[in-house]
This record gives structure tokens, sequence and C-alpha cells, in this order.
């Protein structure tokens, strides 16, 4: 069955977690896997494009469940004004 839900799992007792909690900065050890990048302002490409929008959603489903099919795990995000994007580690 399909599904478009996605469950997410928290490692609170990570290195990560502990230092970004305290106010530290941790720099992830490993490169990514995958990226997988999305669009900024997905109200307006839907507004001002939505045959786009439905081209970048599969989009960006597939290069999840590439990544996922792989092993990798979603550990982090880039936010930036002109490519946010995904980081996918190996587990």
């Amino acid at each position: 069955d399909y599904s478009d839900r996605l469950f997410a799992e928290w490692q609170l007792l990570s290195e990560k977690v502990e230092k970004l909690a305290a106010g530290e900065k941790y720099v992830e050890p490993l490169e990514p896997v995958a990226v997988v990048e999305v669009p900024n302002d997905w109200q307006s490409l839907v507004e001002e494009n939505a045959e786009k929008a439905l081209a970048e959603q599969s989009r960006i489903q597939k290069d999840f469940e590439r990544a996922f099919a792989a092993g990798a795990v979603g550990r982090g995000f880039i936010r930036d004004e002109d490519h946010p994007k995904y980081l996918l580690y190996a587990d």
C-alpha cells in the first residue's frame, strides 16, 4: 500500500541533540549520501504553476524514496532562501 505519511524518530540522547540543546555547535562528521532540494515557497509555486508544483512533488517523492531504499536517513536540513534542502546520511 502507498501512504503519504512520514514517520520521524528523534534520538534525544544523541551527541548532536545534546550539543545543540546546550547551545553548542555540532558538525556532522559524515558527508550526506543524498541531498533533496525543495522549493522555498511551496504555496507560491502551487498558485503560479500547479503543473510545475506537481512535477516537483513527484521529483521530491522519488528522491526521498531512492534515498530511503538505499538505507539513508534524514539528519539535516539547510535553510536557504533560494535552495533549501534535506540532507540524508548512511545509517
